[in-house]
Order: structure tokens, then sequence, then C-alpha cells
């Protein structure tokens, strides 16, 4: 069974010059790639963007073959003889009919050519845009089966460019309850509740080697990075680390936060970090802290959980699981309430104990790695029945 993961953005999980910043969504499609390859039933690939090796259009790493595609490259034909057959039909009749041009047909011939020679039988992806609506056509022309995971909220907003994705990919999985009941009372979509997974990591640490506050990610206003410069500001005798890289067109944010750390010495930043050196920062560490104004949960809280490491957030609860299992504290918006959780978590070794161990029983139980895996298996294996 092939299966190939769509995802722009994943080639610096794979090769760690790449200077393409990865999120939660490669993250986890990279986990789970890696896990199918063990089995002698699947292969793995991806459709990915390189700003490395340009002149190679596909490449193997680690058993996972890496097709490339770029969407700033517009070819001048196609190779494949079917698509550049449309293709020239499509450019007779937008000449006739100039608001054709403005359907995203680049995309679609590109994507249809790829899929093609990929030849993948079922194709996963997530993004929240028209393109997973052009994969999802693409793979009905092909006849093969598609699967579209709904990961965060942003990717559950009613639009046109989503209506065609809902509708018709062969399965739709998502992380949460709660998205699962957006979906069905949102689209009438029913929808698998399917959480990822994270390797179990190995023996925590102690409280007396966990030294600093540690926030993880992109950044991006909608992540707040502002937020964690003013906590090391205001709390000197605390110790911080970000880890950062940055996001398309968020250069402004990017240097205004890199500047702003720089006055602060109780607070470092690490910038484009391997995602294999991630584990020892979280192992470290003492307090996640997230800023984010988003309520989905998202892998770095997952880490953050299999750590030992409480999660302090300033707006949410996401997915409900600190009030379900008691690992983290939101400050529901109050800034000044984060600084009070994080003084608690850092004062008292009895809080910190209990946070830190219902953290690891929360993300054994809700993202335990045999068993997800073993359920997407069957659920991948089931399509090509």
């Amino acid at each position: 069974m092939k299966v190939c993961f769509i995802t722009n953005y994943a080639y610096r999980l794979f090769n760690q010059k790449s200077q393409i910043a990865f999120g939660g969504i490669e993250t986890i499609f990279y986990l789970i790639a890696k896990d199918l390859i063990r089995d002698k039933r699947f292969k793995a690939s991806f459709l990915l963007e390189d700003d490395v090796n340009k002149r190679s259009a596909t490449e193997k790493i680690n058993g996972i073959t890496l097709y490339k595609t770029s969407r700033q490259v517009q070819p001048k034909h196609y190779h494949d003889r079917q698509v550049e057959k449309y293709n020239r039909w499509f450019s007779f009749w937008a000449g006739k009919f100039e608001w054709l041009w403005q359907l995203p047909h680049l995309d679609f011939f590109r994507l249809w050519e790829r899929l093609k020679q990929i030849d993948a039988d079922v194709y996963v992806f997530a993004s929240p845009g028209y393109e997973s609506s052009l994969i999802t056509l693409v793979t009905k022309l092909i006849r093969k089966k598609s699967v579209y995971i709904a990961a965060n909220d942003e990717l559950l907003a009613k639009n046109y460019s989503l209506f065609f994705l809902l509708r018709y990919a062969d399965r739709i999985i998502c992380y949460s309850p709660r998205h699962q009941e957006i979906l069905k009372k949102k689209y009438g979509i029913k929808a698998v509740y399917l959480p990822p997974w994270f390797p179990r990591p190995k023996k925590a640490l102690s409280l007396k080697q966990r030294k600093y506050c540690l926030w993880v990610g992109r950044i991006e206003a909608r992540k707040r990075p502002e937020t964690f410069i003013k906590l090391a500001k205001s709390l000197p005798d605390l110790n911080f680390l970000m880890i950062m890289a940055a996001a398309p067109g968020e250069q402004g944010l990017l240097k205004s936060i890199t500047a702003s750390a720089a006055k602060l010495p109780n607070l470092k930043l690490k910038q484009d970090e391997s995602f294999a050196k991630l584990d020892h920062y979280y192992r470290r560490a003492r307090a996640f802290i997230d800023t984010s104004d988003y309520k989905n949960l998202n892998m770095t809280q997952v880490q953050a959980a299999y750590f030992k490491l409480p999660c302090m957030t300033l707006f949410y609860d996401p997915n409900d699981s600190f009030r379900d299992y008691s690992w983290g504290l939101t400050a529901h918006g109050n800034i000044q309430k984060l600084k009070k959780n994080i003084l608690a978590v850092f004062k008292s070794e009895k809080l910190w104990k209990s946070l830190s161990e219902n953290g690891f029983k929360f993300a054994d139980t809700v993202y335990n790695r045999e068993v997800n895996l073993r359920v997407f298996k069957d659920l991948i294996l089931k399509l090509s029945r």
C-alpha cells in the first residue's frame, strides 16, 4: 500500500540544511510516515517543496521517497500527454472567457501531473485552502483514495474552497471530539476521531534538573510570541527559552521579537532547530508556555505532556484536556493570571509533580503510539478494499 503525504513545508524534517520552517502537521505526517515504513505492507512518500536540492525531481531519505514540486515555477508544457492536452483545452477556452484565468488552473495541472507520476494508492493532506479541494478533485480523476485531516479550527472555517473537499474526500480524520462535532453540525460530515501520536520519550528528568520556561513555535501573529517576551521581562528571576522558526510573511514580527529578546539577560533564543534536537530542550524545561489564541491542542503541547512538562496557556484549555486530565493551567486571557500560574509551578513541588504526572498519563492515553497507529493502518487498508 503506497501512501503519499502532501505538505509543502516538510523538507527540513528530512534535510537540516533546509530553511523551510515546519509546523505541527508536518511533524505529524513525518512521524506517521516513519512508522508506516516499518511495516512491509506500506510504502511512504511526500510531495513537498525543496530549497536545497532543487535540481532533483525525487529524492529518497531514510526509506521515504520525496517528490519535489514548486508553486512558483510555471512550466511551458506538461510531460504527461493527458495533462498537457487538457491544459491546452483550458487555455483555448480561457482565451475566449477571460474569467477562467482567475481559477487556480496552474496548481490544478501541476498537482494532476505530479500525483499521476507518484501513483500512490492513498493521498493524505491537510491544507486549509483551495489546494485541498484540488487534491480531492485530482484523486477522483486518477481514481485514487484521499484522506483529509482537519487538524485545527482554521481548517473548519466554512468557505467555498472546502465545500467540495468535505463532500468527496474518501475519509476525513479529526483530532478532537470538538472538531468531530463541528464537522457533523456544520457540514453534515461523519468524521473519524483519531488523534495523532508521538513516540514515548526516555525517562524524564527530575524537577531539580529543569531550569526554564519553554516556548516553541513559528513566529506568527496568531501565536502572540510578544507575550512570551513580556513574561520574561516581568519575571526577571526566572529563565526563559524560546525556540522559534520564521513563518512566511511574518519577517517584520521575527525581527521585532529577536530585537526585544536581545535586551533580556534571562531569555535565550534558538532559531531553526532540527526536530531531533527538540527533545533536549523539552527534557530540561520546567513549564511549557503557550500564548496562542486558538483552541485546538497542538503537537508542541503533546510533546510537553509526554516529557512531564506542565502546560501554561494564556487563552484556552486545549481540547478541554486541562479539565479532563488536570495537566495544565489556563489564564483565560489574563496575563497577570498567567504569571501567577507560572510562579505557582516554580514554587510548589507538589503542584508541579501532580501536573507533570497527569500530563504523561494524558499523552500516553490519548496520543498512544501503538493504539493510534494500529487504527490508522486499518483505516488506510480498508480504503483499498
